[in-house]
């Protein structure tokens, strides 16, 4: 009888899909770039973590994170990139067009993306997943993606305030009838050349101007 109650207390008090999330497991650690993967519940597709330092003030790397056009320069296989709408100061919705590596067809997605700082961790935010609603219509020879999250946290840097800490994350369903084993493949280089690129992007003049002309570096200063 003891037993029955347990197991009847268990049901009642278990909420499906709550369990404690995989433990990230580094797979890649070079040029201070640290990859990490783990299993993403519900797919069978894992999801990926970038973390890093990139040598640029916060408000330097967030001019460039928010330069939706400049996507096709440095974001890893992205073909072109623009903005659908602009909802408010806080969020907007791009459409991104990728160019796949051989022999996979090329994706195309639309996504929602919402930026805010949060005062309580000292960390700017980057969510962004993509939307199912067919804001832009299909286009030929490209498999739309309607299922992806990413997600980046800046941290101010303790050791410098021209430093920032990166930790970046993201997961797709790339869509189509493509071997788990082929998309994972290329989804663990996708953060870590991202990063690189990244590193390189924050030197361009265009987004230190933008950093010191914008206010954004008055506001985060007041932040710390």
């Amino acid at each position: 009888m003891k037993h029955l109650f347990l197991i009847f207390l268990f049901l009642l008090t278990y909420t499906p899909g709550f369990c404690a999330e995989t433990p990230w497991e580094l797979i890649r650690n070079e040029d201070g770039i640290k990859i990490y993967n783990r299993p993403k519940q519900g797919s069978d597709y894992n999801e990926y973590r970038g973390v890093a330092v990139v040598n640029a003030p916060m408000e330097v790397v967030i001019a460039v994170l928010t330069d939706v056009a400049a996507n096709a320069e440095w974001v890893e296989n992205v073909q072109e990139a623009r903005m659908v709408k602009q909802i408010n100061n806080y969020t907007s919705i791009s459409y991104i067009a990728i160019d796949s590596p051989w022999p996979v067809a090329n994706r195309d997605l639309v996504i929602k993306g919402i930026g805010f700082f949060d005062r309580k961790t000292s960390t700017y935010n980057i969510y962004v997943e993509s939307l199912k609603d067919p804001v832009v219509p299909l286009r030929k020879g490209y498999v739309r993606i309607v299922e992806t999250t990413n997600q980046w946290t800046l941290k101010f840097s303790p050791n410098s305030k021209d430093k920032t800490m990166i930790d970046y994350s993201w997961w797709v369903e790339p869509g189509g009838r493509l071997p788990v084993w082929l998309v994972q493949l290329f989804s663990k280089k996708q953060p870590y050349l991202t990063l690189q690129a990244l590193r390189k992007m924050v030197k361009k003049k265009k987004y230190i101007e933008k950093a010191e002309t914008s206010g954004l570096k008055k506001y985060l200063e007041g932040t710390k």
